[in-house]
């Protein structure tokens, strides 16, 4: 995504929405490692060199636990200074036993501008 985000920013590509799901770890087919708390802040950077800065949407889906969406709002926002609308929401898996705690499982931040 990154290799493809930097040919779009030199092609001067404008896209009005961008949907991602990034892993929390993975490896690339020739070696190459990613790691969320790392690559995740250059990879928000990038996709914001491509939005449309009138009018977009950013959707970010994020499984990595250890990262509440106040976390994930904090990098959105350092590196799309517009005004934005951003919406959060925490994804839970109930318990399935008489407990029922809700189980964090991730996060889903919205933005619209």
């Amino acid at each position: 995504a990154q290799k493809f985000l930097a040919r779009e920013a030199r092609r001067e590509s404008v896209y009005d929405a961008i949907f991602m799901d990034p892993p929390a770890f993975g490896r690339g087919p020739e070696g190459e490692i990613w790691k969320f708390d790392e690559h995740l802040p250059k990879l928000l950077a990038q996709c914001a060199q491509v939005l449309n800065k009138e009018h977009g949407m950013l959707l970010v889906n994020a499984y990595s636990l250890g990262y509440p969406a106040l976390a994930i709002e904090n990098m959105i926002k350092s590196v799309i200074p517009w005004n934005v609308e951003m919406m959060s929401v925490e994804l839970t898996l109930q318990e399935q036993n008489d407990r029922k705690f809700l189980l964090p499982t991730g996060v889903v931040v919205r933005v619209v501008w």
